[in-house]
Parts: C-alpha cells; structure tokens; sequence
C-alpha cells in the first residue's frame, strides 16, 4: 500500500492522523499545490469516511479480487498523478481526477456490500435497511 493511500486510512480514523492542511491562504493568496491536492484528497477521505465498513478491504481482496485489481490500479494511478502534480508534471485537476477514479472504486464496493446486508436483512428489517442502503 502507497505511502498516501497509508496516510488516507489514517485519515479515516485507523490511526491518529496528523492535521493535512496546517492552514489556510488569504483569499488573494494562490494556493500552493500541495494545499490543492490535499483539500482534493481529504474531502474524498471524508465520502469514504462516512460510509466506511469495517473490514471491508479483506472482504474485496477475499470476495472480489477483479475489484481488489480495479482499486490496485487506481492506486497507482493516484500515486503517479500525485507525485506528478507535487512536481508540476501533472495537473491538480488530473490528480483530482485520479482521486475521484480510487474513490469511486471504494464507493462502488460499499455499496455492493450495503446492497448484499440488505438482501440478507430479515424480511420485517428491509424496509429500514433499504433506506440505509439508498
């Protein structure tokens, strides 16, 4: 796992993540790439966070290892894209890009994984469930 995907589940509260923007520019002030890219990651952090399962990675490596390989990618890709904006060879909109393909790859298998406990909820319980699930 990539040092910033590492740093990402700190974030969601595995660990005691440390502060990612310091602080914030005046509003004339450009805002430095890095303060750019961070805002981008965190607020996808933050989607992730919100419906974030526990033990939902062993469940895509053990259950779906083709979504295992899509997330793996987007990794890399994300990865790749970030170093390159911290080196100005590539874009803050091509990293917010890649952020958005590697979150949408975890937002895909919460819902999957949400969708399939609804289906297994006792029939008196799915109407609560479904709407959990939505």
């Amino acid at each position: 796992m990539s040092d910033l995907v590492k740093r990402a589940f700190q974030l969601m509260g595995i660990e005691e993540p440390e502060p990612v923007v310091q602080a914030t520019p005046a509003e004339s002030d450009p805002v430095p790439v890095e303060m750019a890219v961070s805002r981008i990651f965190k607020d996808a952090l933050d989607e992730l966070k919100a419906g974030w399962i526990p033990d939902l990675l062993t469940h895509i490596q053990r259950k779906h290892p083709d979504q295992w390989t899509r997330i793996r990618a987007a990794e890399d890709a994300l990865e790749t894209t970030w170093q390159g904006a911290l080196r100005e060879t590539a874009t803050v909109a091509d990293f917010g890009e890649a952020v958005s393909v590697w979150k949408d790859a975890y937002m895909d298998m919460i819902h999957e994984h949400r969708k399939q406990d609804c289906r297994d909820c006792p029939p008196d319980k799915q109407a609560a469930c479904h709407n959990r699930c939505q």
